[in-house]
């Protein structure tokens, strides 16, 4: 579950301060699909970057279980991403000079785990002859195959219209 609380974030001082986030609260039970849906500056991304431990908050609190991210160090912050965060990022991080199978299986080696199973889920979603491709190519879905598969319990990614049809 993802509970966040009292979450404020303010951008710059003075006449330029924006309040990017002013006193936001929800909970997201675990095995819920929530979607963020706003006008352009209305802090989204803003607040997908808070929720992911990209960036942190001028306050409030933001707790996945029972586990706070708001007063964690950069390193321990850094691991707690690795181990329970997958990410779609908005334009897609993916190494150009990986085929796709690697950008997929590169956050698993990272985290020094070997993802169960690779081979059976790129079956199901009909891809295994694109794995050797550029990862480029077919970014979008790499990028989410990525985030999924490796285990991750929390999923984040802003969404644009069109952004997944490469899935039909």
């Amino acid at each position: 579950m993802i509970t966040v609380e009292k979450l404020t974030k303010t951008y710059g001082k003075g006449e330029s301060r924006v309040e990017a986030l002013r006193q936001v609260s929800f909970t997201v039970p675990d095995g819920e699909f929530t979607a963020i849906i706003g006008k352009s500056g209305s802090g989204k991304t803003t607040l997908l970057n808070l929720l992911g431990g990209l960036d942190t908050g001028d306050s409030g609190s933001i707790r996945y279980g029972e586990q706070e991210i708001m007063g964690l160090g950069d390193t321990a912050l850094a691991e707690f991403r690795l181990r329970h965060i997958g990410f779609v990022f908005q334009f897609y991080d993916l190494l150009p000079e990986l085929t796709a199978e690697e950008n997929i299986l590169l956050p698993a080696r990272l985290a020094k785990h070997k993802p169960a199973e690779f081979e059976k889920i790129t079956q199901r979603l009909g891809i295994v002859d694109r794995l050797n491709s550029l990862g480029f190519e077919f970014k979008n879905i790499t990028e989410v195959i990525k985030a999924v598969w490796n285990g991750f319990c929390n999923l984040l990614a802003p969404v644009f219209e069109g952004a997944f049809s490469i899935i039909s």
